[in-house]
């Protein structure tokens, strides 16, 4: 799948690929340790960087992806996101 992010502390947006909907949403690409990467290509240390930053704003299938529905997987790639920005 191709994923598209929307960083929330500079406005920039970035792109990444062959990311699964299980990566997103509930695995390594579920918090901003690894949605950090297409941004300045470096991920996070041993500890988790939580889910402050990086949004995804769109998601797109990639040949070979199974059929999904975009608001869905976006609405659970950032259900965390919107609890902590909800709180603030």
């Amino acid at each position: 799948m191709i994923v598209r992010y929307l960083d929330l502390e500079t406005g920039r947006k970035a792109e990444d690929r062959g990311i699964s909907e299980f990566s997103l949403t509930e695995g390594n690409w579920s918090c901003d340790c690894n949605r950090r990467i297409p941004f300045d290509g470096l991920s996070g240390s041993d500890t988790c960087d939580g889910c402050h930053r990086f949004l995804v704003y769109d998601v797109e299938a990639e040949d070979g992806d199974e059929p999904f529905d975009a608001i869905d997987v976006i609405r659970e790639a950032n259900s965390e996101y919107y609890t902590r920005l909800r709180a603030t």
